[in-house]
C-alpha cells in the first residue's frame, strides 16, 4: 500500500509541476552564476553536442555580424560544453568565450525553452527551439532535405548563407609520427574505430565490433578505438587512442580508414581524405526517437557531399553489415594475414 501511495504522489500533477519548478531553479542558477561572471554579456550558447557546435562554426560569423547590431552595447560570449567543445572553438578562432559542463548546458537549453528568453541575456542556438512549438516538423523529419544541417541553417540561423572557415592548423609532425612509431602502425593500413556515441539508443553489439576487427587483423589492418572517456573501453585486440581534436585528420590521412557510428566525430572529420564507413541505425534512434535517422543526419545528405560510404545497421543482422564493411577493403588473399602491428 506504502508503494501505491508513493506512485500517486510522484505521479500527481502538483509533484510534477514542483520537480520541474525544481529543475528550472537550478538552471536559472548557473544562468545567474554565468551573469555575475560576465557582467554585460549577451550569451550565445551552443549545444553540447561537437557535431553542432561543427555546425555552427559555419554560420557564426555572419549570425554575429546581425546580431552586434541588435546587441551593440552588450559584449558577446559564445558559451560550450566541455573540452571538445573549448577544442572546436579554438580550431575555428570563436572568441570569447566560456565552458560550461554537459548538465549545465541542458540546463539552459531547459531555461530558455520554458519562454523566459524574453528577459535572459542571450540566445540558444539549437533548432529545437523552434520545433518543441511546431511539432509538425517532427513528422518533416529527413524529408525533402529536412535534415539537421538544413534544421540550423534556417531554425536558427535564418536562412543566412553558409560561409566555411577554414581554421589554421597545421599537422604536428611529431605527435602524429610519435603515434605511429609507439603503437607500430601502419600508413595507409590503419583503421580507426568509433564505436561510442552519446546521442544514440541503439549502437552496434562488441561482439560485432570483434569479430569486424579479427577480420581487419587477418587482412593485414592495425586497428585501433577511439577512447575519449572513462566509460569507453577499446574494442579487444586493438589499441585505444585518443587523438587530439586539432589533429584527428591528419592522423586518418595517415591511418588510411575510419569506422565510425554516427557521432559528432564524423563532422568534425569530414574534410579528411580517407576511406570514412558511418553506421546509421535503420530504426527510430537518437535522444527523441527520430524516425527517419539516416535522413536527418546522412553526412553526405547534410553537407552535400558523396564522401562517405554509408551503412544502415539492423541490430539483428549485424553480420550482413560487417560483409558489407569488408567488401570495401579488398579480398583476403589480396593482404598477408601474418603481418604484424603493434595492436595484435
Amino acid at each position: 500500500m506504502l508503494n501505491n501511495l508513493i506512485n500517486c504522489i510522484i505521479n500527481s500533477n502538483p509533484y510534477l509541476i514542483w520537480k520541474k519548478f525544481k529543475e528550472i531553479a537550478k538552471a536559472y542558477d548557473v544562468y545567474a552564476t554565468l551573469c555575475l561572471k560576465y557582467a554585460n554579456t549577451q550569451f550565445i550558447i551552443a549545444p553540447s553536442g561537437s557535431g553542432d557546435v561543427y555546425i555552427i562554426s559555419r554560420f557564426i560569423r555572419q549570425y554575429l555580424c546581425m546580431i552586434r547590431e541588435k546587441w551593440e552595447n552588450r559584449n558577446l560570449r559564445f558559451v560550450v560544453t566541455g573540452n571538445n567543445g573549448k577544442c572546436i572553438t579554438d580550431m575555428y578562432g570563436i572568441n570569447p568565450y566560456a565552458v560550461i559542463n554537459a548538465k549545465e548546458n541542458l540546463l539552459l537549453i531547459k531555461l530558455w525553452m520554458y519562454g523566459w528568453n524574453i528577459k535572459l541575456r542571450g540566445i540558444i542556438l539549437h533548432w529545437g527551439m523552434m520545433i518543441q512549438h511546431i511539432s509538425v516538423l517532427r513528422a518533416l523529419e529527413g524529408m525533402h532535405n529536412y535534415n539537421m544541417y538544413s534544421m540550423f541553417k534556417y531554425a536558427v540561423f535564418g536562412g543566412i548563407k553558409e560561409i566555411k572557415y577554414y581554421p589554421n592548423i597545421k599537422i604536428d609532425d611529431n605527435y602524429i609520427d610519435s603515434i605511429f612509431k609507439k603503437f607500430s602502425l601502419k600508413p595507409g593500413k590503419t583503421v580507426l574505430l568509433i564505436p561510442y556515441s552519446s546521442s544514440l539508443k541503439y549502437l552496434p553489439n562488441l561482439n560485432f565490433w570483434k569479430s569486424l576487427t579479427s577480420e581487419l587483423i587477418q587482412r593485414g589492418f592495425c586497428v585501433c578505438t577511439n577512447v575519449v572517456s572513462k566509460m569507453e573501453t577499446e574494442i579487444p585486440g586493438t589499441q585505444p587512442l585518443a587523438v587530439r581534436l586539432d589533429q584527428i585528420n591528419f592522423f586518418l590521412e595517415k591511418a588510411g580508414s575510419m569506422i565510425s557510428v554516427r557521432t559528432g566525430l564524423a563532422d568534425i572529420t569530414i574534410d579528411a581524405k580517407c576511406k570514412r564507413i558511418v553506421l546509421y541505425p535503420d530504426r527510430p534512434s537518437g535522444r527523441t526517437d527520430i524516425t527517419d535517422y539516416h535522413g536527418v543526419f546522412s553526412i553526405n545528405q547534410m553537407y552535400q557531399i558523396d564522401n562517405d560510404i554509408e551503412v544502415l545497421y539492423d541490430l539483428r543482422h549485424m553480420n550482413n553489415v560487417k560483409n558489407k564493411i569488408m567488401m570495401e577493403f579488398g579480398e583476403k588473399n589480396e593482404y598477408f594475414s601474418n603481418s604484424k602491428c603493434g595492436c595484435n
